[in-house]
Protein backbone atom coordinates (compact mmCIF):
# COMPACT_ATOMS: atom_id res chain seq x y z
CA UNK A 1 0.00 0.00 0.00
CA UNK A 2 1.44 3.59 -0.42
CA UNK A 3 -0.73 7.00 -0.43
CA UNK A 4 -2.46 7.79 -3.45
CA UNK A 5 -0.97 9.82 -6.02
CA UNK A 6 -1.95 13.81 -5.45
CA UNK A 7 -0.74 14.18 -1.55
CA UNK A 8 2.09 15.49 -0.19
CA UNK A 9 3.08 16.33 3.13
CA UNK A 10 4.23 20.03 3.92
CA UNK A 11 5.67 21.56 7.35
CA UNK A 12 4.41 24.79 8.61
CA UNK A 13 6.55 25.67 11.81
CA UNK A 14 5.82 22.82 13.97
CA UNK A 15 2.58 21.57 12.30
CA UNK A 16 2.99 18.30 9.62
CA UNK A 17 -0.12 18.88 7.02
CA UNK A 18 -1.36 16.80 4.04
CA UNK A 19 -2.19 18.65 1.43
CA UNK A 20 -4.19 17.86 -1.91
CA UNK A 21 -1.76 18.98 -5.12
CA UNK A 22 -3.40 18.78 -8.86
CA UNK A 23 -6.23 16.92 -9.89
CA UNK A 24 -7.19 16.04 -5.86
CA UNK A 25 -7.18 19.73 -5.08
CA UNK A 26 -10.17 19.99 -7.05
CA UNK A 27 -11.97 17.38 -5.11
CA UNK A 28 -10.83 18.04 -1.24
CA UNK A 29 -10.40 21.38 -0.50
CA UNK A 30 -8.76 20.84 3.16
CA UNK A 31 -5.78 19.86 4.73
CA UNK A 32 -5.52 17.26 7.17
CA UNK A 33 -3.29 17.94 10.36
CA UNK A 34 -0.77 14.39 11.26
CA UNK A 35 0.99 14.37 14.32
CA UNK A 36 4.57 13.52 14.46
CA UNK A 37 4.29 9.99 13.87
CA UNK A 38 1.61 10.29 11.42
CA UNK A 39 4.08 12.23 9.24
CA UNK A 40 6.77 9.58 9.55
CA UNK A 41 4.30 6.93 8.60
CA UNK A 42 2.74 9.46 5.28
CA UNK A 43 6.55 9.59 4.56
CA UNK A 44 7.08 6.03 4.71
CA UNK A 45 4.11 5.26 2.33
CA UNK A 46 5.52 7.53 -0.08
CA UNK A 47 6.96 4.00 -1.38
CA UNK A 48 4.71 0.94 -1.41
CA UNK A 49 5.11 -0.70 2.11
CA UNK A 50 3.33 -3.36 4.09
CA UNK A 51 1.30 -2.67 7.37
CA UNK A 52 4.78 -4.74 9.19
CA UNK A 53 7.38 -2.44 7.41
CA UNK A 54 4.98 0.81 8.75
CA UNK A 55 4.81 -1.05 12.58
CA UNK A 56 9.42 -1.17 12.44
CA UNK A 57 9.27 1.80 10.81
CA UNK A 58 7.75 3.32 14.18
CA UNK A 59 9.26 1.13 16.81
CA UNK A 60 12.80 2.17 15.19
CA UNK A 61 11.74 6.20 15.16
CA UNK A 62 10.42 5.84 18.66
CA UNK A 63 11.98 3.01 20.15
CA UNK A 64 8.31 1.54 21.09
CA UNK A 65 7.07 -2.17 21.78
CA UNK A 66 5.58 -3.94 19.07
CA UNK A 67 2.26 -4.04 20.32
CA UNK A 68 2.51 -0.16 20.84
CA UNK A 69 3.48 0.71 17.22
CA UNK A 70 0.82 -1.82 16.07
CA UNK A 71 -1.90 0.31 17.65
CA UNK A 72 -0.40 3.31 16.42
CA UNK A 73 -0.08 1.94 12.58
CA UNK A 74 -4.02 0.39 12.49
CA UNK A 75 -4.71 3.38 13.36
CA UNK A 76 -3.50 5.42 11.27
CA UNK A 77 -4.24 3.79 8.26
CA UNK A 78 -7.68 3.67 9.24
CA UNK A 79 -7.75 6.78 9.58
CA UNK A 80 -6.14 7.29 5.72
CA UNK A 81 -8.65 4.96 4.41
CA UNK A 82 -12.01 6.87 5.92
CA UNK A 83 -10.13 9.59 4.10
CA UNK A 84 -9.60 7.71 0.79
CA UNK A 85 -5.80 8.90 0.75
CA UNK A 86 -4.24 4.61 0.43
CA UNK A 87 -3.26 3.32 -2.55
CA UNK A 88 -4.01 -0.28 -1.88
Amino acid sequence: MKIKPGYVLRRLDDEALVVPTGESSIHRRHYIRLNESGAVLFEALGEERSEAELIDILQKSYSIEEATAREAVEHFLESLRSHDLLDE
